[in-house]
């Protein structure tokens, strides 16, 4: 089967879909599928490469940040990944679409389908689902909501990465939205108990530096804690970067405190090993990559009940649920996880063992079933 897959992210460019769309892209070209992945060119990175088995596009849309793309971009990669598809792609002839995100991956899916009769599902994120993130997003949704709607009308599958985005994307659509969670990083990332230190505990955040992901509040719960012994690292960039610096330097938390920019996945690796819990303190999440990886790293989690993070983290088991994000609530929890050294241990190794339940190659195939029809 030959599979085009749109994703304006791909590793080291942008957050969590654009890493679970180049697991499936690896795991779906190790099942023999051919896989064209056509997403944003930023900085050096090649036009063109042969990557896991899959061909990567990188097109030019004048990117201006590795963590995000604006409208203007996202509008330009609309238009310059339709002309790419209609001229010069290669001879490479879809059988299937995989869209990450309805706009504008799925609406050129939409076009290609109305135009050359390609069947596409589309792999929703959550900006792209009326109801995520409404505080933010909520003028977005419902000027666009009529084009989201189309599109997901003329798709012949919907999938979404949780339970709860599954239930949010449900209430807009008659048509059935199959639920196909994230997988764990058992192949890139292991959990080494003796890289951890015994002496001092690392905190670890992971993520764009936006509102959504409150890495403010981390700093500020983390400033709380007078324990000696205890290092945080916030590894992102983003629009807050400025702001949590000089907090951190007001705070008089720049020794206790590592800024680290964008970091890729050999380097992740280290700070996964280093570290023994990640504070996930969210408004909302469709299912973050980045606990997956922590899973497969053995780290504790500490994350907001919202979104799929529950479905990742059993309060009292590999991690603690907090009711809301607020610095009260993360540091409460950051108290009682770091009172008791041995608990934190186990929550570690209890971390690996939910990790080694479902993997990536098993999300891949439950995408590929979807796009042969067969669930």
């Amino acid at each position: 089967m030959n599979i085009l897959l749109l994703c304006h992210e791909h590793p080291p460019l942008g957050g969590g879909a654009g890493n679970a769309a180049a697991q499936t892209a690896r795991h779906l070209a190790a099942m023999g599928e051919k896989v064209l992945f056509v997403s944003t060119g930023y900085g050096g990175l090649k036009n063109e490469e042969d990557i896991y088995g899959y061909r990567l596009v990188r097109l030019d849309i004048n990117r201006k940040r590795m963590f995000g793309c604006g409208v203007t971009e996202l509008f330009k990669y609309y238009l310059t990944a339709g002309k790419y598809l209609r001229t010069v792609s290669g001879g490479f002839k879809p059988e299937k679409t995989l869209a990450y995100f309805t706009l504008p991956e799925g609406l050129i899916a939409y076009e290609m389908k109305r135009s050359s009769g390609v069947p596409y599902a589309i792999s929703l994120r959550g900006g792209d689902v009326p109801g995520f993130l409404k505080e933010e997003l909520l003028a977005y949704q419902m000027v666009l909501k009529p084009l989201i709607m189309k599109v997901w009308k003329s798709a012949d599958a919907l999938i979404a990465n949780s339970r709860y985005m599954g239930e949010l994307a449900q209430k807009s659509t008659d048509k059935k939205v199959n639920v196909i969670p994230n997988g764990n990083y058992t192949e890139d990332f292991h959990a080494d108990p003796a890289m951890k230190s015994a002496e001092t505990i690392n905190l670890l955040f992971i993520g764009r530096l936006v509102t959504q992901k409150r890495p403010d509040v981390v700093l500020k719960a983390f400033s709380e804690i007078k324990k000696p012994g205890i290092s945080l690292t916030i590894i992102g960039s983003g629009p807050m970067e400025r702001k949590l610096k000089s907090m951190a330097e007001r705070m008089g938390e720049a020794e206790r405190v590592s800024f680290v920019n964008w970091a890729g996945r050999e380097e992740l690796k280290g700070h996964y090993a280093r570290s023994h819990a990640i504070l996930v303190p969210s408004v909302d999440e469709g299912m973050p990559n980045v606990v997956n990886e922590a899973l497969a790293a053995g780290l504790a989690v500490v994350g907001t009940d919202v979104g799929g993070i529950p479905e990742l983290v059993r309060d009292g088991y590999n991690g603690y649920l907090i009711k809301d994000g607020t610095v009260e609530a993360l540091g409460g929890a950051l108290k009682k996880l770091l009172s008791d050294r041995e608990m934190l241990k186990k929550f570690c190794e209890n971390s690996v063992k939910m990790s080694g339940k479902w993997q990536w190659k098993d999300a891949a195939d439950s995408v590929r079933k979807v796009l042969r029809g067969e669930r």
